[in-house]
């Protein structure tokens, strides 16, 4: 019997970004491969004809290509690329070679295609004198020849040295990912594309922005006036990824952007409806980030009341698409430990015109209020909603596009189900989605289900070496812990034999907000690997993971510990009454919040024979004020080390390493900046001291992400050394 192995890690392909052409005849997608000599990834624009019923093929070769988007009228496909060092901005005709359209001097992060596909909106990352040396050099025309233009180049990398020896910090957070930010924003550019390869490449790209804050990937109106982004409310406050507004920028006007959205909810993720009278966009609650669900609302383009779409889900919003009518917005959703498709409507217009006693209103009139007009009062109520009081205010939300919707026609439909994983998809105008998914048997599937609801596979990469490997069976299984109710999942070894008894190993996942499913793809290759291996696995949703509601959400909050732990044990304590594990033979490990977990855990009984902490936090006195997202620390425990250091401390493993006996391997990546290293190094230390059996591996070059996109080699060689750590104990 053959099965997965832990360098099998090589051999999946991984498919992620699936676009669908305009006219809905060809699907294209990111493919992702491991090269195993270069230890790197390459990454491929692939496509399929979904008329002719053709095969799966490469579309590029570079092996650095990603975010594929086709144009407007779908003759060509821009895509950004690697190739020439940092990313530019490419396009692959209908024929021929791909060629660079779109560049800057700090690379592209994102783009967008105008609606006439005459011009492309980016974000590039500027700091502030470099944004005053664009400023200075606006008027200037061409470019430096081969030989000069490699001198400035080489002149700009050593005065980089130069200005950060040494680096001057002046703003929170400085670092992020497993870079240092380098005071740099992130600004939103236009640039022309030209209509043709004949043409030359269009002139120099055009900063809209302004000011020294970061922005967030733009989306067009629909008459290409105007960008949509989000923006922080409080660009000083220390936080990554709260206090965010949606707003308007105008193209070709100066001054400040247009906030559609204010405090209350932070914003994220926007796109305009095709028809140009709504902005989509995610958001969540501000009372306390990380505890309530995300959900999927709607603004007017031209300014008014949001409107919450999924606020009756309780469950997150995970991504969206416009439907081409503008009229449905698709959406999946994390519910139940499985991430589905769902669509809802969006609100029908109430007709205001046909309402109006005059299409011309007099001028002495309009500082009255709409209420003397004779309209009714769902009219009325309706534009208090988005802030029409008077007849001067109603004409300019006319003359705007402003639109009004009726809320109470949204309704909703689920289009997919099953234990699944959907990780990206698109819709045409017919209703047809292609989408990729991560299932119990695969983690990389690509999909179609038609408008009628038919649903059929397209590709299959790794078929071929699946075909070939047994796997582990993978059961659900429901407890109860405390007032909660619980969901696990127990993995058996692929040549699982009933009255055996087997090492178990349990795992912890990070977050402390995240869920795991049947078909999580970031741990899939981890599981199975670990059951081929001879271990039962077994792991579960604790109170604290999204998918089962904002109540259970926020059941661990100021209890990160004990709660936790008896949802995990007790789930650890089914399986072990089932008679298929070796009491003797216990294992526990996670990462992040798992870390944490894991450590906690191990400093509180005594019945586990091995454990591994990875990237975890561990004492939360020195995390808050380390990591990237500090104020993190303030919602979770809900106290600041000023508000009670004696209580955070109680909190933390580090205050618990003298009850630590569980043989422990803590692992950790120099340059996490979410939880830093010195979190590692304090454990081991204490530890070590303590002459407890514990080890330390140190990551180089890795940050927070090392088990989901380091170095291959580092993944692979990470998920060794855990077995190994494992075997040494569980079965010596």
């Amino acid at each position: 019997m053959k099965t997965l192995t832990t360098d099998s890690f090589c051999d999946l392909v991984e498919l992620s970004d699936v676009r669908l052409s305009p006219d809905g005849s060809q699907v294209v997608f990111v493919r992702a491969t491991v090269d195993r000599t270069g230890n790197a990834y390459q990454r491929c624009i692939w496509g399929q004809s979904l008329s002719s019923g053709g095969q799966a093929e490469p579309w590029t070769a570079s092996n650095k290509d990603s975010m594929p988007r086709w144009s407007p009228d779908g003759a060509r496909l821009a895509f950004l690329s690697s190739r020439d060092d940092k990313p530019e901005i490419m396009i692959l005709p209908a024929r021929g070679e791909a060629r660079a359209v779109v560049s800057h001097a700090n690379g592209i992060g994102s783009f967008e295609w105008s609606p006439s596909g005459a011009q492309m909106a980016f974000l590039s990352a500027v700091r502030a004198d470099e944004r005053t040396a664009e400023d200075e050099s606006a008027t200037q025309a061409g470019g430096l020849p081969a030989f000069e233009a490699k001198q400035e180049k080489e002149r700009k990398e050593n005065a980089e040295k130069e200005r950060l020896d040494p680096r001057t910090i002046t703003r929170v957070p400085y670092r992020s990912g497993a870079s240092y930010i380098e005071d740099r924003w992130q600004h939103i550019y236009v640039a022309d594309v030209p209509a043709d390869f004949v043409m030359p490449v269009a002139g120099k790209p055009k900063r809209i922005t302004v000011n020294d804050v970061s922005y967030s990937q733009p989306t067009w109106s629909r008459d290409g006036s105007a960008l949509f982004s989000t923006l922080t409310r409080e660009p000083e406050n220390a936080r990554l990824y709260a206090y965010h507004d949606v707003v308007r920028l105008p193209i070709n006007e100066a001054g400040e952007p247009a906030r559609l959205t204010g405090a209350g909810h932070s914003c994220f993720e926007t796109h305009a409806s095709p028809d140009g009278k709504w902005v989509a966009y995610l958001r969540t609650g501000e009372a306390r980030l990380g505890h309530h669900p995300t959900t999927l609302a709607i603004v007017p383009a031209a300014g008014g009341d949001p409107i919450d779409l999924t606020a009756s889900f309780d469950r997150d919003v995970m991504s969206f698409v416009w439907g081409r009518d503008s009229e449905t917005i698709y959406f999946t959703v994390e519910r139940d430990a499985a991430v589905n498709l769902w669509r809802v409507s969006v609100p029908s217009a109430i007709p205001l015109e046909a309402e109006l006693r005059s299409a011309n209103i007099p001028s002495a009139i309009r500082g009255r209020l709409v209420d003397d007009l004779g309209l009714s009062k769902r009219l009325i109520g309706a534009l208090r909603r988005v802030g029409v009081r008077t007849v001067g205010e109603l004409q300019a939300f006319q003359e705007q596009g402003g639109v009004l919707q009726d809320e109470t026609e949204i309704r909703y439909e689920q289009l997919t189900s099953g234990a699944q994983e959907i990780l990206s998809f698109d819709v045409d105008a017919t209703g047809r989605i292609v989408f990729i998914a991560s299932t119990p048997e695969d983690p990389s599937v690509l999909y179609v289900r038609e408008s009628g609801g038919a649903l059929r596979m397209l590709y299959k990469p790794n078929q071929g070496m699946l075909d070939g490997l047994t796997l582990g069976r993978i059961e659900s299984v429901t407890y109860a812990s405390d007032e909660h109710t619980i969901q696990g999942w127990i993995v058996t070894p692929p040549d699982f034999e009933p009255g055996k008894r087997y090492p178990l190993v349990v795992q912890i996942h990070g977050g402390p907000h995240l869920q795991w499913t049947a078909s999580t793809a970031s741990i899939w290759h981890e599981f199975h690997s670990m059951a081929a291996r001879g271990y039962v696995m077994f792991y579960c949703n604790p109170r604290g993971s999204r998918g089962y509601g904002e109540a259970f959400t926020s059941a661990n909050w100021k209890d990160w510990g004990d709660g936790p732990m008896r949802d995990v044990m007790r789930g650890m304590d089914l399986v072990i009454a089932r008679g298929i594990v070796a009491e003797d033979s216990l294992a526990i490990t996670g990462g992040s919040y798992g870390g944490y977990l894991s450590a906690w855990i191990i400093g509180h009984t005594d019945r586990f024979r091995a454990a591994v902490a990875q990237r975890g936090v561990y004492n939360f006195l020195s995390m808050r004020n380390t990591s990237d997202i500090p104020v993190f620390i303030d919602f979770e425990p809900g106290l600041t080390p000023w508000d009670d250091a004696k209580a955070l401390w109680e909190m933390s493993p580090l205050a618990h390493a003298p009850n630590i006996n569980t043989p422990l391997l803590i692992e950790h990546s120099e340059l996490d900046y979410r939880v830093p290293v010195e979190q590692g190094e304090q454990l081991f230390q204490a530890l070590s001291v303590l002459k407890k059996p514990v080890e330390f591996v140190r990551y180089p070059r890795e940050g927070h992400e090392l088990s989901r996109s380091g170095e291959p080699k580092h993944r692979i060689e990470r998920l060794k050394r855990i077995i190994d750590w494992f075997d040494r104990y569980c079965r010596p």
